[in-house]
């Protein structure tokens, strides 16, 4: 299964997806913001993703991971709704992403993981 980089600043929900993905068969390593995400990039097979995080926010983590050329499949996780445009601005950066929108079911979770990896 795959090594996750599970980027969530919320200690619950971080929790709560931690532990929805280790039962799925899949490491997971939980970075608390932005800048915590860029440094543990490296070790990760994937990269679940929050948008609003504190120090360096979601968006400003995948351009620089575009930057950077690491090419990493991506789940974003977030509060802020479809409606407001922020999956099409995201999708620019990081073509290929999944986008979920909270609050997401277990499976939901499982199986946009499963669909990048």
């Amino acid at each position: 299964m795959s090594r996750i980089l599970l980027v969530e600043d919320e200690p619950d929900e971080a929790k709560s997806m931690k532990m929805v993905l280790e039962k799925a068969g899949h490491t997971v390593d939980v970075a608390k913001d932005g800048k915590e995400a860029l440094d543990r990039l490296g070790r990760a097979d994937l990269v679940v993703l929050d948008i609003i995080l504190p120090r360096l926010h979601g968006d400003a983590v995948l351009k620089e991971m575009k930057k950077r050329g690491i090419d990493k499949p991506v789940v974003v996780v977030t509060a802020v709704s479809r409606e407001v445009g922020v999956e099409a601005d995201l999708k620019k950066i990081t073509p290929g992403l999944v986008f979920l929108q909270k609050p997401f079911s277990s499976e939901e979770l499982v199986g946009a993981v499963a669909s990048l990896s």
